[in-house]
């Protein structure tokens, strides 16, 4: 159990024989190690490592580090993993603290030829040891510093308590509690405006608008014929997409998000003026987003999109799914919850459709459950079971067959890059057979097969964003901000250090105004510099640099060792001088710039 030493004697207390002793020894160890044991293997799943576990004066102890292996959102992968600790600990009524940080640390070997090990050194390694300490006084289970909480706070609601004074600090530090993960359309980020955008939106407005007056040759499917393709069908639509395919590819930051909102309230417009004409409820929109976090859970980006889908149209069928498919039963969308209207019924003439449904589901349910007595067909599913994966495809791909012949349907789905697998496979098989616009939002370079095929199969877009404009920053940082005029400069050291970002420049320019680097007359609105001599060095906000280092450690090995040679040189170099020290320098430049 997690005790001190000072009460390690209590849990030997009233037994009498060495026997007895001896077995709770045994059987305390145990406890201790199925503790750990959970403790690191949640640590590891979310992207840490367990730097170490010891015994001191605070009892035991676990030290786990998040960054090694840089992620750009590594602070929230520390809050969820502690989040979770705290709740398996909280279960087993295990007494503990948890401590979370945010800073620079040496992260390398300690100690000599003799003797060493993998260390973590710095001062955010003991203020997380003091927030540990605290959190027992305050009896609050997880405290975070500033640097945590600034770096999450627009996907982590928090709660602030008063600053506290800790040793090796001579002001107070501001803390603050964790309380939970706000999921998406809770997620409350700075309001960039669209700025920029007039030939992107002209051409989402154009793809939107031929996908709308499109006449599909795609034959309704009669009651009493069979929703699937037939193997015949199946390979003439295998080299060619029946759907359109809009890829938004953008680094992040850039825009994509507000590009997409702007996307869904053009297709809405349209759909008012099909309504206008008769037509009821003409388009319908579906999104799902894709998380860092669950690459390896099956349809993870789907699985809003589909249960709205299945509660709006089909709710009979999405009852056999939750029982048959419990890992991929979400909570209800809030936005379908708000609309009466979209708590839907069995289409009267689908209803033989719907029995069918349900009886493959049902004896894809019996073939699982007899092949290895499993009670969740999710059990089963890996990628290697090609026949369960393609027949639950199937049945997805089939229902919104079946939807697309009386409505034009609009998949959304953000974040692809992080899409699992099993997402990907519906993806294909959506934009081969259903008559339907699937628009992704992904950051560059991405490579995955179904991508490659997806592209070959014609009716495929591609929309890249790219840096805004000095002129455009102005006018953004404007608008964001409501500044009427800036100081000279202060614009060209934003779009500078942003490289034309607009989230990036407007969390640099918010990081800028609470340092008092620059002020703002609110008579006037005009912007000015009031530390000149410290605006040029002001470091980078966390969330740009956790970004930018996560960019850097997932680069190609020998593009990394290029940019290690060159950070050696200096910040300017020519690449005869980087050829001198490194072995065809100027072909790993070339490929960085292109990055």
């Amino acid at each position: 159990k997690n005790r001190g030493e000072e009460d390690s004697g209590e849990y030997f207390e009233g037994l009498e024989s060495e026997k007895e002793r001896k077995t709770a020894r045994e059987k305390l160890l145990n406890e201790i190690q199925i503790t750990f044991y959970s403790i690191q293997k949640n640590v590891f799943e979310m992207g840490g490592m367990i730097r170490q576990f010891i015994l001191d004066d605070k009892g035991p102890v676990c030290i786990a580090v998040f960054g090694l292996k840089s992620h750009e959102d590594d602070a929230k992968r520390s809050i969820l993993s502690s989040t979770q600790i705290h709740r398996a600990l909280k279960l087993k009524k295990i007494a503990h603290s948890i401590g979370i940080t945010t800073g620079r640390a040496y992260c390398g070997s300690v100690g000599t030829h003799n003797r060493r090990e993998f260390g973590v050194v710095g001062d955010m390694v003991n203020l997380s040891a003091r927030l540990m300490c605290a959190s027992k006084k305050f009896h609050e289970p997880i405290l975070v510093d500033f640097e945590t909480w600034s770096g999450t706070r627009d996907e982590i609601l928090f709660r602030e308590l008063e600053p506290i004074m800790v040793k090796g600090k001579s002001m107070p530090i501001n803390i603050y509690r964790p309380l939970k993960e706000l999921k998406k359309g809770q997620i409350m980020k700075l309001n960039i405006p669209v700025i920029g955008r007039k030939h992107e939106i002209l051409q989402i407005h154009n793809i939107l608008e031929d996908f709308v007056g499109i006449e599909r040759e795609t034959p309704k499917l009669s009651h009493n014929s069979p929703p699937s393709l037939s193997k015949d069908q199946a390979t003439l639509v295998e080299e060619s997409n029946l759907g359109r395919i809009l890829l938004i590819e953008g680094e992040k930051g850039i825009g994509k998000t507000n590009l997409i909102h702007q996307l869904k309230e053009i297709a809405k417009s349209l759909g008012k003026e099909l309504e206008d004409i008769g037509e009821r409820e003409p388009i319908v929109i579906f999104d799902g987003i894709s998380s860092s976090l669950e690459q390896k859970t099956p349809f993870y980006t789907f699985r809003t999109v589909l249960h709205k889908i299945l509660m709006k149209f089909y709710p009979s069928i999405l009852k056999i799914i939750e029982k048959n498919l419990p890992e991929l039963n979400e909570p209800t969308p809030s936005d379908v919850l708000k609309d009466e209207k979209n708590k839907g019924k069995d289409m009267v003439q689908d209803r033989e459709f719907v029995k069918e449904v349900e009886e493959r589901l049902n004896q894809l349910s019996g073939n699982v459950e007899g092949k290895k007595n499993r009670n969740s067909m999710m059990d089963e599913y890996q990628l290697d079971e090609s026949f369960l994966l393609d027949e639950l495809i199937q049945v997805f791909v089939d229902l919104l067959r079946r939807i697309s012949s009386s409505k034009r349907i609009v998949i959304i789905l953000e974040d692809v890059h992080w899409m699992d697998k099993t997402s990907w496979a519906l993806t294909e098989q959506i934009a081969r057979q259903v008559s339907s616009l699937v628009v992704m939002s992904t950051r560059p370079f991405i490579e995955v097969e179904q991508l490659k095929k997806m592209r070959r199969g014609g009716g495929f877009e591609t929309l890249f964003l790219n840096r805004m404009s000095k002129d455009d920053l102005l006018l953004l940082l404007s608008k964001s901000f409501g500044i009427s005029d800036f100081e000279d400069g202060i614009v060209s050291i934003v779009w500078r250090r942003s490289e034309g970002n607009p989230y990036f420049a407007s969390e640099l320019f918010k990081s800028m105004m609470e340092s008092k680097l620059i002020e703002i007359e609110s008579n006037y609105k005009f912007c000015r510099i009031s530390k000149r001599e410290a605006i040029e060095e002001h470091d980078l906000p966390s969330t740009l640099e956790a970004a930018i280092t996560s960019r850097i450690d997932n680069l190609p090995l020998h593009l990394l060792e290029a940019l290690k040679a060159a950070s050696v040189v200096g910040s300017n170099f020519t690449a005869k001088t980087l050829s001198a020290i490194l072995p065809n320098a100027r072909e790993r430049l070339d490929e960085l710039v292109s990055y």
